[in-house]
């Protein structure tokens, strides 16, 4: 099978063994030699030798035996086997078709799309695949209906999870994203999209804001562009609107399965810079934190203790990103992590950074009252 797939002809020997062997398979055949000639063409168009019809490598049948993600082509028909429990291309299609045409039906298997978008990754991955194909015959679907149709996953995940609603419990996220995207990023209309699902998942999930967040920095590598500080400029901007002097807020949206989450939340806030990064004062964030870790500690103290940790190959980071952060409150968040609170339920890792950070902080604190 490996060397079905290596049979490329963009030298012109490979083209004459192609040839060479395409003519023995035939010379017994009695069938219809110019159809088994296209079926041939369809599953490998790279090996077309005609210019004026030849599809680009780039072109691919998305089909073809040279396709081996999301479905092998090349050993299910070698095998002659499909695994029924998987979903299939026509399933996926006439359920698009149907869906089409009543958005809210359980078209998948007794489930509604977006449901069974967020359970199935390898669904996710057939809808991406075959998102080219979505304009054609009568299941007619553009940019803006693959977006809408990724949005509504992300409702229904919010709407299921809640807080705890990340990449994690959408199992097809990763390829939803990329689909929704398209290649496309630069484009306002792209912009746009992602920001505004940023920011309507933020008021119920902070975790899945920032995983749609890292996913744009992440998947196009593209943290120096301009767009990125647009977006930090505006999840800034609407978390002080949603968050600021409302703790109990902010505490509901945490993931506190996620002990990282703040982190992460943190560094969305601020504008990335080749040479270290610049921060604009958030004192209403620090004292959100203090409020916060006050009502829950049980939450929110490993939310602050993973704050220490934001260089995690050099242990423990000491208090420079604790001071970028709460300046001149830093007195009262290393008092409130100098306390004891229940750490029944914590991981080992957990427990242990707990108790690093608290003999830090009573340092500081020994250390200040010395002074």
């Amino acid at each position: 099978m490996k060397e079905i797939r290596s049979l490329e002809n963009n030298d012109p020997s490979m083209k004459i063994k192609i040839e060479n062997e395409w003519n023995k398979c035939i010379d017994s055949f009695s069938g219809n030699r110019v159809s088994a000639k296209n079926l041939s063409m369809f599953l490998f168009p790279c090996w077309q030798d005609d210019d004026k019809t030849k599809i680009s490598v780039e072109k691919k049948s998305v089909q073809g035996v040279f396709c081996s993600e999301p479905t092998d082509y090349w050993s299910r028909f070698f095998f002659e086997c499909i695994v029924d429990e998987k979903y299939q291309d026509q399933e996926l299609l006439s359920g698009i078709k149907e869906w089409n045409d009543v958005p809210d039906g359980e078209h998948f298997r007794g489930k509604t799309l977006q449901s069974a978008l967020c359970d199935s990754l390898e669904l996710s991955l057939k809808l991406s695949h075959f998102s080219s194909l979505m304009g054609i015959r009568d299941c007619y679907i553009d940019i803006d209906t693959i977006r809408n149709i990724v949005t509504k996953t992300f409702r229904y995940a919010i709407d299921k999870h809640k807080s705890e609603a990340s990449d994690k419990t959408i199992n097809g996220f990763h390829p939803l994203f990329e689909c929704a995207i398209n290649n496309n990023f630069k484009h306002e209309s792209c912009l746009e999209w992602v920001k505004k699902e940023i920011l309507s998942t933020m008021p119920i999930s902070i975790n899945l804001a920032c995983c749609i967040y890292n996913s744009w920095c992440k998947t196009f590598e593209i943290n120096n562009d301009p767009n990125i500080t647009k977006i930090n400029e505006s999840m800034g901007c609407y978390a002080k609107e949603l968050f600021q002097d409302k703790p109990d807020r902010f505490i509901k949206a945490i993931n506190p399965e996620y002990k990282e989450l703040t982190l992460e939340f943190s560094k969305t806030l601020f504008a990335y810079k080749e040479q270290g990064i610049e921060f604009e004062k958030l004192t209403w964030f620090s004292k959100l934190l203090i409020d916060a870790c006050k009502r829950q500690p049980q939450v929110m103290v490993p939310q602050i203790v993973n704050l220490f940790y934001f260089n995690k190959s050099h242990g423990l980071y000491g208090e420079e990103w604790i001071k970028l952060i709460f300046e001149d409150n830093l007195h009262d968040v290393m008092n409130i992590l100098s306390k004891e609170i229940n750490l029944i339920g914590f991981s080992q890792e957990d427990n242990s950074k707990i108790d690093e950070v608290k003999k830090h902080a009573l340092d500081f604190i020994e250390n200040r009252h010395s002074e």
